[in-house]
């Protein structure tokens, strides 16, 4: 899966984010990370949200309704569909999500990136890699093989339909290191999902920074 998030970054190093403490390769990660959570997750991979916009039967159901901006809407809806299972798994307010880090991360720095990304003719092939992912069906520790991350975190009683990591201030990503740990920390939680069971990690949002 190299190849898509290479990909990602070669396209988003020239965007014009207006936080330029982001760093690129950072950021590119959570595109990355959103991307291939959302589709692994998807009706024919491990069903942990009622989406199959990313795949195949996706495409060919959607494609005839939205004929012009198909591929630039197409993350957007499928973000959307995990949103959903977020907000209805994390009974706390005010919290740091693997699909939401906060309105300004999402509106000054994300929402740019991603209108740049899908702009590009690249956007296409990115969604194809992703359609290619079909009929996974994993067990707990998958993420350590499937991104080549066998340093992930270890986690007790990761389990139910949310899981605390502990809180963060509201602009933590314009630390390089600490937005590097949120997104490690996430994807480790993550990591401890089967077909048809995830538990979402979050962090509580503190608005000291």
């Amino acid at each position: 899966m190299k190849k898509v998030y290479d990909l990602i970054l070669n396209n988003i190093e020239d965007s014009d984010i207006q936080d330029r403490r982001v760093s690129k390769r950072n950021l590119a990660k959570v595109i990355y990370y959103r991307l291939m959570i959302a589709r692994l997750g998807e009706e024919d991979n491990n069903f942990w949200w009622e989406s199959r916009i990313l795949g195949t039967v996706g495409r060919m159901n959607l494609m005839p309704f939205l004929p012009r901006n198909f591929y630039q809407q197409r993350l957007d809806m499928a973000q959307k569909s995990v949103r959903q299972k977020e907000l209805h798994s994390i009974s706390a307010n005010k919290v740091i999500t693997l699909f939401h880090f906060g309105y300004d991360f999402e509106k000054k720095v994300y929402e740019p990136a991603v209108k740049i990304l899908s702009s590009r003719k690249e956007w296409k092939d990115i969604l194809h890699e992703i359609e290619a992912i079909e009929n996974y069906s994993f067990a707990p520790h998958w993420a350590r093989d499937f991104f080549n991350e066998p340093r992930l975190d270890t986690f007790d009683n990761v389990s139910g339909e949310s899981y605390e990591l502990g809180s963060k201030r509201r602009h933590f990503y314009i630390h390089n290191e600490e937005l590097e740990e949120v997104i490690h920390q996430l994807i480790s939680v993550y990591d401890y999902a089967r077909r048809g069971q995830v538990t979402i990690p979050y962090y509580k949002r503190v608005a000291v920074n």
